[in-house]
């Protein structure tokens, strides 16, 4: 009788036991899932960064580029020289 009693408690011991381990290992897999995505969003994040800071220094360049080509082109211009217009006077008799 004893037996038996103690077969039953070690069946249900097992039992338990294989639960617990499943239960384990659902965790430990949604775990590494987590662990995924959180990989993924760092690499999303790092590339979006990689992006902007190329786009940035695009945009300064060509800002830089647009500046010389303003000072080369108005070095480059004849400086002209305005006449001054003598203005002629009229005296009106009344």
């Amino acid at each position: 009788m004893f037996e038996l009693i103690q077969k039953a408690s070690q069946k249900e011991d097992e039992k338990e036991a294989k639960k617990l381990a499943k239960r384990l290992k659902v965790a430990k897999v949604l775990e590494e899932k987590e662990q995924q995505k959180e990989l993924k969003k760092e690499e999303k994040k790092d590339e979006l960064e990689q992006v902007k800071k190329e786009y940035l220094e695009a945009k300064k360049k060509k800002k830089i580029e647009s500046r010389k080509q303003k000072l080369k082109s108005k070095n480059e211009r004849p400086v002209e020289v305005e006449e001054k217009k003598v203005k002629k006077r009229v005296r009106f008799a009344l």
